[in-house]
C-alpha cells in the first residue's frame, strides 16, 4: 500500500506536468475559429479534476481486493447522484459552467477522501504501520507489472480517447458536439455495465491463486457468456433506441445518420466483449507477454483514422478504432489470457473461443435484426413510445436468447450460480 501511494502519486504528478506542457496548443486541437472565452481555464479545470482522481484513491484498491467492491460502489453511486444533482441546479440557477466544473472537482475529491476514511477504518495497520516499501526484488517485479499494465492502459486512451482529438482538428468542433451527447449515454451506459464486470475482479484474482487452470478456464467461459447476453442487449437497444432519445432530449439536429450510430455502437459491443478477458488479464498478472500490443494498437488506432478521416469524415475516424480493436484486442486479448494464463490445451481453448465470438456476434445481429423490425412498428416519438420500444425489445431478446441458448452449458452454469446466489441470500434472512 506504501508503494501504491507513491506510484498513484507519482502519476498524479506526470499527468499535471503533461497536462501544462499541452496547453499552449490547444488552439491546434480544434478546427475553425471559436471564441471560447475561458477556454485555457476550462481545460485547467479538467485537468484538475483528473488529476484530483489519484489523491488517495489508492485506498480503493484494498477494499476491491478484500471482495468488498461494493463498498467502494456506493460512495461512488451515493456522490455521484448528489454532483449531478448540484451541477444541474448550479446550472439552471446561475447558467456557469465553472460552478458546474467546481461541483465537479469537489464531488471528486470527496469520493476518494471519504473512501480513503472508509479504508482506514476498515484496515486500521494502513495508519499504524510505518511507511516502508517493499523489498527490492518484490518492487522490481511490480515495477515491471505495472509499467506493462500503464503501456495497456495508455495505448487504451489513445484508441477510445482521441477520437474528439482528431474529429475536432480533421471535422470539426461541430461534430464534437453532436457526438458528445452520445459519448453522454455511452458513457453512463459503460459505468452501468462497468460495475458487472468490475464485480468479479477480486474472485478471479482468487481463482488464479486457489483453483486449477480448468477450472478457471470453466468460469471465464461462463463469464464471457455473461457478457455476451448483457452487451449483446445493450448494444441493441441502443442501436434501436439512440435515436429517439436523442430526439427526445436534444431535437432532430443533434441526430448522427444510420452509418455513424452502426459505427458508435458496434465499437461499443467490442469493448463491451473485452471486458471480461481483460478482468482475467488484470487478475492474472499477464501484462508482460502482451506489452507490444498497445504500441501496435495505437499505431493502428491513428494511422487508420486519420487515412480515413480525410474521405470519410467522422465515420472514417470511428472505422479505424474499430480496425485496430479487431486486429489488436479480439485477437491478442484472448491469445495472451488463455496461452499463459490458462495454459492447458491453449490452441483448441483459443479456437474455440474465437468460433464462439463468431457465433455469438452473428446470432446478436440477427436477432437485433428481428426486434428493430419489430420495434419500428410503435409509433411516434414520446416517453410513452420511447418505453413501449424499450420493453418490446427487452421481452424480445429475452425469448430469443432462451430459446437460442437455454440448453448450452453456459446458460445452465449461469442459472445454477444464479440459483445458489439465491439460495445463500435466504439462509442470510
Amino acid at each position: 500500500m506504501n508503494l501504491y501511494r507513491f506510484m498513484y502519486r507519482l502519476v498524479a504528478l506526470f499527468v499535471a506536468v503533461c497536462g501544462c506542457v499541452l496547453l499552449p496548443f490547444l488552439k491546434y486541437f480544434i478546427k475553425g475559429t471559436y471564441d471560447i472565452w475561458g477556454l485555457h481555464l476550462i481545460y485547467l479545470m479538467y485537468l484538475g479534476d483528473t488529476v484530483c482522481s489519484y489523491l488517495f484513491s489508492y485506498k480503493q484498491s484494498i477494499i476491491t481486493a478484500s471482495q468488498k467492491q461494493y463498498i467502494n460502489h456506493g460512495f461512488i453511486l451515493g456522490i455521484q447522484f448528489i454532483r449531478t444533482l448540484t451541477q444541474i441546479a448550479a446550472l439552471v440557477l446561475t447558467g456557469n459552467f465553472f460552478v458546474y466544473l467546481g461541483i465537479q472537482i469537489a464531488g471528486s475529491f470527496l469520493t476518494n477522501y471519504l473512501l480513503a476514511r472508509k479504508a482506514d477504518a476498515m484496515f486500521p495497520f494502513l495508519k499504524t504501520e510505518k511507511r516502508a516499501l517493499p523489498d527490492r526484488q518484490t518492487r522490481r517485479e511490480l515495477y515491471k507489472n505495472v509499467a506493462a499494465m500503464s503501456a495497456h492502459k495508455i495505448g487504451s486512451v489513445v484508441v477510445y480517447s482521441t477520437d474528439n482529438l482528431i474529429i475536432s482538428a480533421c471535422v470539426g468542433l461541430v461534430q464534437v458536439g453532436l457526438y458528445s451527447n452520445y459519448q453522454l449515454v455511452l458513457n453512463s451506459v459503460k459505468s452501468l455495465s462497468g460495475y458487472v464486470s468490475n464485480a468479479f475482479s477480486a474472485g478471479i484474482g482468487n481463482l488464479f491463486v486457489t483453483e486449477s487452470r480448468e477450472k478457471l478456464y470453466e468460469v471465464y467461459r461462463t463469464l464471457n457468456f455473461l457478457m455476451f447476453l448483457l452487451y449483446g442487449y445493450v448494444t441493441i437497444c441502443m442501436f434501436g433506441l439512440f435515436d429517439s432519445f436523442i430526439l427526445l432530449c436534444f431535437g432532430e439536429e443533434y441526430l448522427f445518420g444510420k452509418v455513424t450510430l452502426f459505427w458508435i455502437v458496434l465499437n461499443f459491443y467490442m469493448m463491451g466483449m473485452r471486458q471480461i478477458t481483460l478482468r482475467f488479464i488484470d487478475a492474472g498478472g499477464l501484462f508482460w507477454n502482451s506489452r507490444y500490443k498497445p504500441v501496435f494498437e495505437a499505431a493502428v488506432n491513428l494511422v487508420a483514422s486519420l487515412a480515413l478521416v480525410g474521405p470519410y469524415g467522422i465515420n472514417g475516424v470511428f472505422a479505424g478504432t474499430f480496425l485496430s480493436c479487431l486486429l489488436a484486442d479480439v485477437t491478442v486479448e484472448p491469445y495472451m489470457l488463455i496461452r499463459y494464463g490458462v495454459q492447458e490445451k491453449w490452441k483448441e481453448r483459443l479456437a474455440a473461443y474465437y468460433g464462439q465470438y463468431l457465433l455469438q456476434t452473428g446470432t446478436m445481429a440477427a436477432s437485433g435484426i428481428v426486434i428493430l423490425m419489430v420495434i419500428r412498428r410503435i409509433p411516434g416519438v414520446t416517453i410513452t413510445a420511447f418505453l413501449a420500444k424499450g420493453m418490446a425489445a427487452t421481452v424480445l431478446y429475452g425469448i430469443l436468447m432462451l430459446s437460442i441458448y437455454g440448453r448450452t452449458k453456459g446458460y445452465r452454469a449461469l442459472k445454477d450460480r444464479g440459483m445458489e446466489l439465491i439460495k445463500r441470500r435466504r439462509k442470510k434472512q
